[in-house]
């Protein structure tokens, strides 16, 4: 089953995003779909092929390439590189005509056939027009949720320990975020002391747990 997953990602990253059959998303992809992609989360598959599409639609003369695909239980990740020229505006950004690379890695959870939940990441620093802020690092979000807050976490840990309250394991971790194993479990094990908790199955508990 593992390498049929990695086939279905590899069938979406080079048919559906490469070639742009984004209805290919329907065969690929359940219709309660998740993604947690921060810079445009997905919340069901018309959502995502909606943004697919607008992205996708932006390009012409694609190309994707693929990293090493690796799986992990009922996950697959992937490194990959996203190439094309920008023709057409993406959302406010206008056309540059010139060829945009855009690196990036994701990680899918499948079952009964079909990805139920994603997590992506993409270095947009080249669509953006010269001068403008380069966009925040994942992880870097400003507004931090409750629990994080109340444990006193920098935003980065907290990425570290969202993303492993939703399953992820350390390696995933590591490569959605960019960093070793080592410095994720070092990150957990300040997050456990920040929480008083020993595992992440208590970590939940703690984060859904309201204060007062």
């Amino acid at each position: 089953m593992s390498r049929g997953n990695e086939k279905l990602l590899e069938r979406w990253l080079r048919e559906g995003m490469e070639a742009g059959r984004i209805d290919l998303a329907r065969e690929v992809f359940a219709e309660d779909f998740v993604g947690h992609d921060e810079m445009a989360p997905v919340r069901g598959r018309d959502q995502l092929m909606a943004q697919a599409s607008g992205f996708r639609g932006a390009f012409d003369d694609v190309v994707v390439d693929l990293g090493s695909i690796e799986s992990e239980e009922d996950r697959v990740s992937c490194t990959f590189e996203f190439r094309g020229r920008q023709t057409r505006p993406f959302g406010p950004l206008p056309a540059s005509g010139g060829t945009i690379r855009l690196p990036g890695t994701i990680i899918v959870r499948a079952q009964d056939g079909k990805f139920v939940e994603g997590w992506q990441v993409v270095d947009y620093t080249e669509l953006m027009p010269p001068g403008a802020p380069a966009p925040a690092p994942p992880g870097t979000s400003s507004q931090p949720e409750a629990w994080a807050a109340r444990w006193d976490l920098s935003p980065r840990i907290a990425k570290v320990a969202r993303l492993a309250m939703q399953g992820l394991s350390d390696r995933e971790i590591g490569l959605h975020l960019g960093l070793s194993i080592e410095t994720v479990r070092t990150y957990l094990r300040d997050v456990f002391r920040a929480a008083r908790v020993s595992n992440r199955t208590e970590l939940l508990a703690a984060a859904r747990t309201p204060v007062g």
